[in-house]
């Protein structure tokens, strides 16, 4: 379960100001420069990244992308209890691709790990 913090919505107006004071300070330190022209599109993406339907579209789309990949295994969504702020998916027991010490302790290669984990992120970007 993903629950989103009531605060996180509150503070979207000041992490925009914070980006403007930045964009305008780099673009004033390094003229020539120019990057304000992203800060809309930067908004409007936090606006969908607030919104976990967002998410569970995602993970939906991922779930139809990598079906046919025995070595890819992705939560099943509960969409009965999905919401704008709550996500929530099946358990699936394993270990973090991050935690390399378990991972060798579980007999696993890092490197083809660490390889897969590329292989996947390339195929979920591209």
């Amino acid at each position: 379960v993903k629950v989103q913090h009531r605060w996180m919505s509150a503070h979207l107006s000041s992490d925009i100001l914070t980006m403007e004071w930045a964009a305008w300070g780099l673009e004033r330190a390094f003229p020539g420069v120019e990057i304000q022209w992203i800060l809309p599109v930067f908004e409007r993406n936090l606006l969908r990244e607030l919104d976990f339907r967002m998410e569970c579209d995602n993970l939906r789309r991922c779930a139809v992308n990598f079906a046919g990949n025995a070595l890819v295994a992705l939560p099943g969504l509960l969409p009965e209890l999905c919401s704008r702020r709550v996500i929530t998916m099946e358990y699936l027991p394993g270990i973090k691709v991050d935690d390399v010490t378990r991972l060798k302790e579980a007999g696993f290669d890092t490197a083809a790990v660490g390889a897969l984990v590329t292989k996947v992120f390339g195929e979920m970007v591209f």
